[in-house]
């Protein structure tokens, strides 16, 4: 399967980690969903997962660190959701391919990582609606 598309269906509880077993998986879409708990540390081992997209949901806690190493990752969406914590400040260091990140309305905090200009692609940042403090880079 190389495609997971389960937008506006009235899904409830977590992210399953067994959903990230699909090695094959380059596209996973979650939107407008009751979808709550941990983003899946798992998520961060899909060398192919090229989009993600599960905004506005109820998901908490952070963004595992390993998504920010996924080589062929151009889509990032975790908007309208309760996630909290800093951005890693490397978040941009591997992953080249990266064109937008939407991680709006949702409760992070810290400062936006000084070194965002390393995602040379990038067409589309949102990260409006957060906690962030200090400058913008």
């Amino acid at each position: 399967m190389q495609q997971i598309l389960l937008n506006n269906k009235n899904f409830a509880g977590s992210i399953p980690p067994s959903l990230c077993n699909n090695s094959k998986l380059q596209t996973l879409q979650m939107d407008y969903n009751f979808i709550n708990g941990n983003i899946p540390q798992e998520i961060g081992n899909h060398s192919d997962l090229e989009s993600i997209s599960v905004k506005y949901n109820l998901l908490i806690g952070s963004i595992p660190f390993g998504i920010f190493n996924m080589s062929y990752l151009r889509v990032l969406d975790f908007s309208a959701n309760s996630l909290s914590r800093m951005l890693p400040e490397n978040m941009c260091d591997n992953i080249q391919k990266l064109t937008e990140i939407y991680l709006s309305l949702n409760q992070l905090s810290g400062q936006i990582p000084s070194n965002i200009y390393k995602c040379r692609n990038l067409e589309g940042l949102s990260l409006s609606y957060n906690h962030f403090s200090g400058s913008i880079p």
